[in-house]
């Protein structure tokens, strides 16, 4: 498999450190000069120049629609997979997408997933509170928080749009939502221009009491899950750290979850097993959500979808 990554910020350095460890043949659209790849200055160079299995858009969010569209125009017809989120905003798409297209929401291979579901048998969840957070500033090392993508909002920064992975997941596990209010924006001392703080309430179709809180602000980094069910289990999980317990037993942990995840996503792809892949249609709900999101909390009211 020969694969284009268009992008090498830290997530496009990631996509092909993987596949290159699983032995893809990888190239790059960058300015950059990166050793051991071939890199293209354009899209449609490295298209003349060579044979693609499969593109990886890992640009910054807010170049992702016209990024795709341009791939379509080249009628490239092998896999896309779009880093999460899909556009920076909800957009009118203006050309045919096929079912090739995929958005990168590896956080659904996460083991832990899989114990989950496995438990919810037989059984039908009542509450499901989520709380992502982590410290902007010590994202990405040897970098000026200031100066990258999540900092900006023209660039389709924000911590709505940068964990939208647990929207992803809350629509994959709980069901399509019904009805969101939230408030959020940007509330706190750090230098952007960009939301950093949202708190969310939603009723979905799988579950009637869904609560999220989205920080760029914890200082001890964060991906936890409480479930209450209607069979009376409480379920944690740990994302982070790969820990899942039942009523205060903890049944399985897990080393370097989330690593993982991104390897069993690309595995997924090589073997043509799409069924976990969040589809391009997914990815739009996903869009569709965060615009619901920030209308409640502009409007300060409930939001029907």
């Amino acid at each position: 498999m020969s694969v284009l990554i268009i992008g090498y910020g830290s997530i496009g350095a990631r996509h092909a450190k993987i596949l290159s460890q699983m032995h893809r043949t990888v190239s790059l659209i960058t300015r950059q000069k990166i050793e051991n790849y071939t890199c293209y200055e354009t899209i449609e160079k490295a298209f003349k120049e060579n044979v693609f299995n499969m593109v990886v858009i890992a640009n910054p969010t807010n170049l992702h629609y016209e990024t795709l569209k341009k791939i379509y125009l080249l009628n490239f017809q092998g896999i896309i997979l779009v880093e999460k989120p899909l556009f920076s905003n909800l957009e009118a798409i203006d050309f045919n997408v096929r079912e090739n297209v995929y958005v990168a929401y590896n956080l659904r291979f996460h083991e832990l997933f899989n114990h989950l579901i496995d438990i919810l048998k037989d059984d039908a969840l009542l509450s499901f509170s989520v709380h992502a957070g982590s410290y902007l500033p010590d994202w990405r090392k040897n970098t000026n928080y200031q100066n990258c993508y999540s900092a900006k909002q023209e660039q389709g920064g924000g911590v709505l749009r940068d964990l939208s992975h647990e929207l992803d997941y809350i629509l994959w596990i709980c069901g399509k939502c019904i009805e969101v209010t939230a408030m959020g924006g940007h509330m706190s001392s750090l230098e952007i221009n960009s939301d950093d703080i949202y708190s969310i309430l939603m009723r979905c179709e799988n579950c009637p009491i869904v609560n999220i809180q989205l920080d760029y602000l914890s200082r001890v980094p964060m991906r936890n899950i409480t479930i209450q069910t209607k069979k009376q289990k409480t379920i944690f999980i740990d994302l982070i750290n790969g820990c899942l317990s039942l009523n205060g037993e903890i049944l399985f942990n897990i080393k370097e979850p989330i690593k993982n995840t991104y390897i069993l996503q690309h595995k997924a792809i090589i073997e043509k097993n799409f069924a976990d892949l969040c589809c391009f249609k997914q990815g739009l709900a996903v869009m569709n959500l965060i615009s619901m999101i920030e209308k409640s909390a502009c409007e300060k009211k409930w939001v029907v979808l």
